[in-house]
């Protein structure tokens, strides 16, 4: 039904190149996330805290990404969400200091007993893993990667480093467990996907195969498409921060 469609435009225009997000896609998105967020500082911080200390890092890290990875939709989904409930930020590509802690606060990891996962520790946190790597002399990539990184919310790759720094803090400081990848499957497993809402768990496929994807639907979709279109191309005309483009 997609391929006659109102949505028809999706199989060529979208990313995926098809009407639904295949795990291909995200595991491609993943890939470019890690790739920005396994910095050498975040390296670092791996074999300063992990038990396998700096000889064991390129393993350790190695096992961070794939725990990442094994999750990575999860993840997506719960940014996404504190994302869009997020009203502090200017835009909803972005999860702002109120979102970030909204979402501590529902997986229940803070705790003011504990110099490592109180309030002020946490703002230490969110500001680490918001840091902007410099851009070398000629590296137009990141510098362009700087100029759209918001400095008071943390983009998606930002948030995925900020899920071990989590971790370290609840688990691998206070010495109740000494490997940061377990530690980080910990806090997945136990504290964040049981404690997350419906909503942050969300696929936005099987949306659109029960409720998007339907004739009744497309039909109304047709029937308004050029009012649409018109609503969309004046505010998309208007929007001064181009990363808000494709509202």
């Amino acid at each position: 039904m997609p391929e006659k469609s109102v949505f028809a435009p999706r199989k060529a225009h979208s990313d995926a190149h098809a009407f639904y997000s295949s795990e291909r896609l995200t595991l491609r998105a993943f890939v470019i996330d890690w790739s920005r967020c396994n910095n050498e500082r975040f390296r670092f911080l791996i074999s300063d805290t992990d038990d396998g200390g700096n000889a064991g890092v390129d393993v350790e890290v190695g096992e961070v990404r794939d725990t990442l990875a094994a999750h990575h939709r999860a993840i997506y989904a719960a940014y996404s969400y504190y994302c869009a409930l997020d009203e502090k930020t200017p835009h909803r590509y972005a999860m702002g200091k109120h979102a970030f802690f909204d979402f501590l606060r529902q997986i229940d990891v803070i705790d003011e007993a504990s110099k490592y996962t109180d309030v002020p520790a946490f703002e230490h946190l969110f500001s680490a893993a918001n840091f902007e790597q410099a851009a070398r002399p000629g590296d137009h990539q990141q510098r362009e990667l700087n100029s759209t990184n918001d400095d008071e919310a943390l983009m998606r790759f930002e948030f995925l480093q900020a899920l071990p720094r989590i971790a370290i803090a609840k688990y691998v400081r206070p010495k109740v467990l000494g490997d940061v990848s377990e530690a980080l499957e910990q806090l997945i497993t136990v504290d964040m996907l049981p404690r997350l809402p419906p909503e942050a768990k969300h696929d936005s496929d099987l949306f659109r195969t029960r409720r998007l994807y339907k004739r009744d639907v497309n039909s109304y979709f047709t029937a308004m498409a050029p009012v649409l279109r018109t609503v969309f191309d004046f505010y998309s005309m208007i929007e001064p921060d181009p990363m808000q483009l494709d509202l």
